[in-house]
């Protein structure tokens, strides 16, 4: 679970443009909650999405944009609120999972500074629209 001081968001007026969501990425695991709710082979199958993490980063878990608001600027300005959080945290890295196939999610983040550091295969438990795994991207506070 995570807290408000997790979230940041961009809004106009009374309406909400965008919100994005960090958290340490100690924090991206498979609980005990989990390992309760799950059978052991299913949790095998999860490892492979929950063990890649930047160690000692600050993970982006979600950046969400109402459609009319993408590609001005909105989704720019919640990564620079999230990017203040982790220099007073001392954390150093940022870590964020992007969709494989989502060119037009990845350019935001290449422009912030995010480099590939490993493809996320996930096979059979994969269940999305989006069937090229996943982009394990990681970029300095400072960029």
């Amino acid at each position: 679970m995570h807290s408000c001081r997790s979230v940041s968001v961009e809004k106009f007026e009374q309406m909400v443009l965008g919100m994005a969501l960090s958290y340490a990425s100690l924090f991206r695991q498979i609980t005990e909650e989990m390992q309760e709710v799950f059978p052991n082979d299913r949790l095998e199958h999860l490892r492979s999405f929950y063990s890649p993490w930047v160690e000692h980063s600050l993970f982006l878990d979600a950046l969400c944009l109402e459609k009319e608001f993408r590609g001005k600027g909105v989704g720019s300005e919640l990564m620079s609120l999230r990017k203040k959080k982790p220099k007073k945290k001392r954390y150093v890295v940022w870590g964020l999972i992007a969709f494989n196939d989502n060119t037009n999610a990845q350019r935001p983040y290449q422009r912030h500074g995010f480099d590939l550091v490993q493809t996320i295969e996930l096979g059979l438990i994969d269940s999305s629209p989006n069937k090229d795994g996943r982009l394990l991207m990681q970029c300095g506070v400072d960029q």
